[in-house]
């Protein structure tokens, strides 16, 4: 796995850069936008840093599963990235829901982004009906620690593999 890890740290560092002058730039607009009351604006740089900051959290969570030194930690990496996912699969389709799509509209963005961006929250459902159930069981047995019962959370730690999280998130 070696090999694998340093390619992937490698391209991370560079993504990583880029990724937090954006949420930089976003974040000093978005203040500029709520300090003049630009309520149709500051919503869509909302929905923006709710991205990115998803992003760089998710990016440590990376990073914290390829430094993993044993089998538990990077299970317990894994089972963190699934409470992740589920709550953004959860939250992001709101975020560019029906208010988003009329504000794009209504200020004439061209029809080509707005179909790519009910693309990307078609594939967003699609991912969610297909994986969600399993992620929200995972976030409330193990993530949340929500089930007494130890037995389901030892049957997760048993069949749980954090490569397929790994690789779903």
């Amino acid at each position: 796995m070696w090999p694998y890890t340093r390619r992937i740290h490698h391209t991370e560092r560079v993504r990583l850069k880029v990724l937090e002058q954006t949420i930089k730039i976003v974040w000093e607009q978005h203040e500029k936008f709520c300090d003049h009351n630009l309520v149709d604006t500051t919503a869509v740089s909302n929905a923006a840093l709710y991205v990115l900051l998803f992003d760089r959290d998710f990016s440590v969570l990376k990073a914290f599963f390829l430094a993993a030194e044993s089998d538990w930690e990077r299970q317990f990496v894994s089972r963190q990235m699934a409470v992740v996912v589920y709550e953004g699969v959860q939250d992001i389709p709101n975020l560019f829901g029906k208010r988003l799509r009329s504000i794009l509209s209504e200020y004439n963005i061209p029809e080509e982004r707005r179909l790519e961006l009910g693309a990307a929250t078609s594939q967003l459902a699609r991912f969610k009906d297909e994986y969600a159930q399993g992620l929200k069981d995972i976030r409330l047995v193990m993530g949340a620690h929500r089930a007494k019962d130890v037995m389901a959370q030892l049957r997760i730690v048993d069949t749980l593999d954090p490569m397929d999280i790994y690789w779903l998130s």
